[in-house]
């Protein structure tokens, strides 16, 4: 029998040595290295939109295997950063976008903001005021309030009483979600469009007003018995993006009622009989309202939904619809009314 020589002994004792020495830990079960990316590649799903603050172009994210890597990624728009996939202007103009993700930068690619036309809807404001009839300060906003709203109806005022327990006979039911939800610490407090807060001037109402509106509601009712049947018509004048909700209100104009009242105007304490208007009653969607599909929110298209509203209890002659659209502010950082309508109940009105 031969015997082995010791060269060659030691020659295997190294090979096998740095064999067992070897790192395996790149070679997992699934025995797959994931490439790491070399570059970025940007897209969006147009390159022109109105330049009206709504049109949104979205921008999608892919590494060089392909990956959509668009929810890791920063977003630039002419060197600054934006905290989404997507952008929107009210200033025309040519805007530069960049992706970055850790080191790796994407080509620039442009957006084209253009201004357009006039809107063919009228824009209208939304201004829930906060009060109660045993407020005796209330009256110094109230009083301002309903004289504007009498002479601009694109104003629509609604009337939230409360706080719960306390000895006015119009409080709203949830009404205390809507002063958590808006941190509302008080009344008065008059809420614009559920995206800010009035502080007496009438020009911050009139500037609302010249708004361009991207889209229009239609208000059809009619009465039966005490129930009021309501179909709602959304259409749009531009494509949204952004996920939207639809309120639907009912609410009781020219109500009257002792109005609590700390020397306002020289009226005396209390007001009586004074008439409330637009006093919330009740909704037939969710008070923060209900999700509108995406996919119908494109431009000249026409959304619509019914609902029916009980209004027992209430002078259904002095009841009116109220209906807005505003953005869902849980699932976009856009916030506030687009627009909004309101319609004596019986009766029907146009975008």
């Amino acid at each position: 029998m031969k015997k082995l020589s010791p060269h060659l002994l030691i020659v295997l004792s190294i090979v096998i040595f740095a064999s067992c020495g070897k790192d395996n830990s790149s070679n997992d079960a699934v025995g797959i290295v994931p490439a790491t990316p070399q570059s970025l590649t940007i897209t969006a799903d147009k390159t022109r939109i109105a330049a009206d603050g709504i049109e949104h172009a979205t921008f999608t994210v892919k590494d060089a295997n392909n990956l959509d890597v668009t929810s890791s990624t920063l977003f630039l728009i002419n060197g600054q950063e934006i905290q989404m996939n997507s952008f929107a202007t009210s200033l025309p103009g040519s805007y530069q976008v960049k992706a970055r993700n850790g080191a790796l930068s994407s080509p620039v690619i442009n957006i084209i903001a253009e201004s357009g036309a006039t809107s063919v809807f009228t824009q209208k404001t939304i201004a829930e005021f906060f009060t109660g009839t045993w407020c005796g300060i209330c009256p110094g906003t109230l009083i301002p309030l309903d004289s504007y709203t009498a002479n601009n109806p694109s104003t629509i005022m609604i009337g939230i009483h409360g706080p719960k327990g306390s000895d006015d006979p119009f409080q709203y039911e949830y009404d205390p979600q809507l002063r958590s939800k808006f941190n509302i610490n008080g009344v008065p407090t008059v809420l614009l469009n559920r995206n800010g807060f009035w502080d007496g001037n009438t020009s911050k109402l009139d500037e609302l007003a010249r708004n361009n509106a991207p889209l229009g509601i239609g208000i059809a009712t009619t009465i039966n018995g005490g129930k009021i049947s309501v179909k709602t018509s959304i259409r749009f004048g531009a494509t949204i993006t952004a996920p939207l909700k639809l309120v639907v209100m009912l609410v009781e104009d020219n109500v009257p009622y002792n109005q609590a009242n700390y020397g306002h105007f020289n009226l005396p304490n209390p007001i009586k009989g004074f008439i409330h208007h637009n006093i919330l009653r009740s909704t037939a969607t969710d008070i923060f309202g209900d999700s509108m599909p995406v996919a119908q929110q494109t431009k000249d298209n026409v959304w619509q939904k019914d609902f029916v509203i009980d209004a027992a209890g209430y002078q259904i002659a002095r009841t009116r619809i109220v209906a807005f659209v505003l953005y869902d502010s849980a699932a976009s950082s856009s916030r506030g009314v687009l627009n909004a309508q309101v319609v004596n109940a019986g009766q029907s009105e146009n975008y």
